[in-house]
């Protein structure tokens, strides 16, 4: 019984103990150097110890561009101040007081873009102003616009910004947007009726 007690007692304290390292898909013992570059390090509990100065530091690759170890640069298109670090590199994120960020694009002050069917403007900081403007539906190439109808039968569909949508309740007037499956059952039925009025004017 005695063993058995000091056997447990053993395999806790391993288990509840400081544990190594891991670097490069590597394990390292506590206390093992550890080889990075040209600088040796040591595993410490939870770290990876490298000398305070470094004999060949790595450099940082930013959006293409290298920049050695201790560098600082500043990038226009964002508007971040950023550090390379041995290889890793730390950006500060501001917003450019001369720009917008929209979906990805950077526009200066003044500049007018469209973003979906509105025409904006950009006034710096991220802040910018539309013009308020509905998309049209297109249907079979024929531009249906904001609000305007189009009747098969008993069932009137109407354009609601860029989408085609069927009255689900008359009581209330509610409706709800097309599927794609129902959107191309709609455009075969326009291609048969225009087919159809086609005939009959000749």
């Amino acid at each position: 019984m005695l063993v058995i007690v000091i056997a447990l007692v053993t395999l806790v304290s391993l288990t509840d103990g400081p544990h190594g390292c891991s670097h490069d898909g590597n394990e390292y013992r506590l206390n093992e150097e550890i080889k990075i570059g040209c600088d040796i390090c040591v595993c410490l509990p939870g770290k990876i110890q490298c000398p305070k100065v470094l004999k060949c530091p790595r450099t940082c690759s930013y959006k293409g561009h290298a920049h050695e170890h201790g560098t600082e640069w500043y990038n226009e298109e964002t508007c971040d101040n950023c550090k390379c670090n041995d290889g890793s590199f730390s950006c500060i994120n501001r917003e450019c007081a001369d720009k917008c960020s929209v979906n990805g694009m950077n526009y200066d002050v003044g500049e007018k873009f469209k973003k979906d069917c509105e025409v904006c403007t950009c006034y710096g900081n991220d802040v910018i102003h539309c013009q308020e403007k509905n998309c049209p539906c297109f249907i079979n190439s024929h531009i249906v616009f904001h609000e305007d109808t189009v009747e098969m039968g008993d069932i009137v569909y109407k354009c609601m910004d860029g989408r085609m949508t069927i009255e689900e309740d008359n009581r209330s007037g509610r409706v709800r947007y097309l599927t794609t499956l129902e959107v191309k059952e709609l455009e075969k039925k326009l291609k048969k009726r225009e087919k159809l009025q086609a005939l009959l004017e000749k």
